[in-house]
């Protein structure tokens, strides 16, 4: 870790919502392998995990990483880029409070896939997150064995329209390219 700075950037660029490699890139302004050993590094220690699709294989291209420590997010996505006004006192709590939902959201999902998996509501061998072409399911299980397939949306928020989200995760669940050959 000799270079301490680049890390924090990554870091703060994966917990404001930079997940892609170029987009980590862009937002440090830097060549795309410059960063690649800084991310392998962050990968190995498991302060940052690489996610595929979960129709995918490990080595896909669609990778996307995310921190994996929820202190380490918030500090990353809230206090690190905002340092300068917290310690002047001048620091607006409330552009916390406005992102809040937002930013519990992917935790809420975390919690949803372990209720998943202890609990044993649908039997799979295989549990993750999907996305193709600007379109996401939150978590998708999969059970090889049988091709049957559990498509679910974490919603953190009220007011939520449960038949709309229904009938989008519907359509959405038709572009999953998962035995449909077969």
């Amino acid at each position: 870790f000799s270079d301490p700075n680049t890390y924090k950037l990554i870091l703060e660029a994966i917990a404001t919502g930079k997940t892609k490699l170029n987009e980590i890139k862009d937002f440090l302004k830097v060549k795309r392998t410059d960063i690649s050993p800084y991310l392998k590094n962050l990968t190995e220690i498991n302060l940052v995990k690489r996610i595929v699709p979960i129709t995918e294989t490990a080595k896909s291209r669609f990778g996307r990483y995310y921190i994996t420590d929820n202190f380490i997010k918030f500090w990353f996505r809230y206090i690190y880029p905002n340092l300068s006004s917290i310690e002047e006192g001048i620091f607006d709590v409330h552009l916390i409070k406005r992102d809040y939902a937002s930013y519990v959201g992917f935790i809420f999902e975390d919690i949803v896939k372990q209720f998943l998996i202890r609990k044993k509501v649908f039997q799979f061998n295989k549990i993750g997150k999907w996305w193709f072409k600007g379109e996401e399911i939150d978590i998708v299980a999969l059970n090889e064995e049988s091709k049957e397939i559990l498509f679910c949306e974490c919603k953190w928020k009220e007011d939520v329209d449960a038949v709309r989200l229904l009938e989008q995760l519907k359509k959405k669940s038709e572009q999953v390219d998962w035995h449909k050959s077969e």
